[in-house]
């Protein structure tokens, strides 16, 4: 390599922009590197590892390094496998240049992002993720040549039937001639959907498929619908059939009026399970009403079904948002409903917007991620948040198609230009406080320093989305309320009426310890099966045996909980 390419790519790859801003997204880290290569990799030489690679060769050529990087992110983020494939040769032809070019703590710096990146990425560039460690680690692999043999792999097949939610799909059956590469076969039913004498052939003789995945029984729905002023509240509930929706059981012909002792639950605030059962008892007072709760609860524990209690609560009741409802215990046993997995509890609130909610495809989903901790937050009395382990964690979760805002990025002119290029999740990990009976957050300044910022200031960004998330998840302080009269006016709630169907937010103090546990695992879950309150039953079975299990509120407009496909 000549000094003046050697000086070209450490031009290119080792600004402090990239190699120091963690917050650089995976895929466009891959996309900067490749386009970084391309220029200096034996053209000859790339075409001969890669026929593929033709077509976007002749796209980019003509493409400056902003362009060409710009043009292999839009690939990725599509899953372009051409787009992969010459990203996957880039690095392997290309491998010797970087070691070569780059000085030490750059090269682990970039390999540690690449490696995690290739294993988050479109095929086949996670097989390449370990080669990549030994090529550019100390010692060198000495066989860069030997991993071509994955790009010059014919590229594996996925034949699938699937039938979506209550559907049925019989005697059907796909045939394809033989195929170069590997085939691999689903038969797939979704929630109460079924598939009867259907099969995938390859070449004449039935492929090995996985057995078809039994149909999820879908929860039934409790929902407890509370209204009224202070301590003095109407209640109602009515259980219905997750199939068809027929009420099972209702007492909305007769309300129940239940009396709290809210003198009596300040009391017990320190303790959530004595807080718990305090407030059904005095919720469930009427023996019809408590009777229909038992009777529900008992039901999907006979039938091993899951329970998606919802609490209904109107948008302008404060009072009643300041209540510790995931704190619902079972008025027979005495425990905690939110800490069971078979129970989905949710706040259900009203929404002041009538944009349908689009259900997108699990591979499509984009999320961005904001971590913020300005510099001066002992100003503040606020401890600083542990920054690589937020960016390590966000990362980890939310996979290849996630953007990172941290640092100086973390400022709501940042945000709101972020937000306005379309985002499926969005995931907030900074401090709040409610001042003034609103919710306040710890953003940064453009200079670094802390701005304390308004959450409706943030609201009125997402009411002007063309696109707004379908979840947002607060781990922010009081982003819920702290337990007052405040409960409404703050983050949470205002965001479902600006149109987000689903947000996670905290009432109260919330440690930083829980948030690091309940975050990834709910994320986790969500991109797994895209059901919101199902996740948060799952992320708080994570964080039972912290003191605060209870803080992390879901509120939703949602009937049934489903975010995405």
């Amino acid at each position: 390599m000549s000094p003046t390419d050697e000086a070209t790519l450490h031009t290119l790859l080792a600004v402090p922009e990239l190699l120091s801003a963690a917050h650089t997204a995976p895929v466009e880290l891959l996309a900067r590197v490749a386009s970084a290569l391309l220029p200096l990799v034996d053209r000859p030489t790339l075409k001969s590892a890669l026929d593929a690679a033709l077509p976007w060769l002749d796209q980019l050529a003509a493409l400056q390094v902003e362009a060409r990087s710009a043009a292999l992110s839009r690939g990725l983020r599509t899953g372009d496998s051409g787009a992969a494939r010459l990203i996957g040769a880039l690095l392997i032809i290309g491998g010797p240049l970087l070691r070569a070019a780059l000085p030490r703590t750059s090269r682990t710096v970039l390999l540690e992002r690449l490696t995690a990146a290739l294993r988050d990425g479109p095929a086949p560039l996670p097989s390449l993720a370990p080669g990549l460690r030994s090529a550019l680690g100390d010692p060198p692999h000495a066989g860069w040549t030997d991993l071509r043999a994955i790009l010059a792999a014919p590229p594996a097949i996925l034949a699938t039937i699937e039938a979506a939610d209550e559907s049925l799909i019989g005697r059907s059956s796909q045939q394809l001639a033989p195929t170069p590469g590997p085939i691999r076969s689903t038969i797939r039913a979704s929630g109460g959907s079924t598939i009867t004498d259907s099969s995938i052939t390859i070449g004449g003789a039935p492929a090995p498929a996985a057995p078809p995945v039994p149909s999820r029984q879908e929860p039934a729905r409790l929902e407890i619908v509370v209204y009224g002023t202070d301590a003095q509240l109407t209640v109602e509930a009515r259980l219905t059939r997750a199939e068809s929706g027929a009420t099972v059981a209702s007492s909305m012909a007769r309300p129940a009026i239940a009396t709290l002792d809210l003198a009596a639950l300040h009391a017990v605030s320190l303790d959530p399970l004595a807080y718990g059962r305090r407030l059904t008892a005095d919720l469930l007072a009427d023996p019809a009403l408590r009777t229909l709760v038992s009777t529900a609860l008992r039901l999907a524990q006979a039938t091993s079904t899951p329970l998606r209690l919802q609490v209904r609560l109107a948008a302008s009741a404060a009072a009643l948002h300041a209540l510790r409802w995931e704190t619902l215990c079972d008025p027979e046993t005495g425990t905690a409903l939110a800490l069971s997995q078979q129970v989905w509890l949710a706040r259900t609130l009203e929404s002041n917007d009538w944009s349908p909610v689009v259900q997108r495809r699990r591979h499509a989903l984009r999320a961005l991620a904001i971590i913020a901790s300005p510099d001066n937050l002992s100003d503040y009395q606020l401890a600083p948040l542990d920054v690589d382990r937020e960016i390590s964690l966000a990362r980890a979760t939310l996979g290849v198609r996630a953007t990172l805002l941290a640092g100086a990025d973390a400022t709501l002119p940042t945000i709101s230009a972020a937000l306005r290029d379309g985002y499926d999740m969005l995931y907030l990990v900074c401090h709040g406080r409610v001042i003034d009976g609103e919710t306040h957050l710890w953003l940064h300044a453009e200079p670094g320093a802390a701005a304390v910022t308004p959450g409706s200031a943030l609201v009125q960004r997402v009411r002007e989305l063309h696109q707004r998330p379908l979840v947002a998840v607060l781990m922010a302080c009081e982003s819920a309320g702290r337990g007052d009269t405040d409960a409404t006016i703050s983050l949470g709630p205002q965001l479902i009426t600006a149109g987000i169907p689903a947000v996670i937010a905290a009432q109260g103090a919330l440690t930083m310890e829980t948030a690091a546990t309940f975050g990834p695992t709910l994320f986790r879950s969500l991109r797994r099966h895209g059901q919101v309150d199902q996740a948060v039953a799952e992320a708080r079975a994570a964080v039972r045996a912290r003191d605060d299990w209870w803080v992390p509120a879901l509120l939703t407009s949602l009937a049934d909980g489903r975010l995405w496909r």
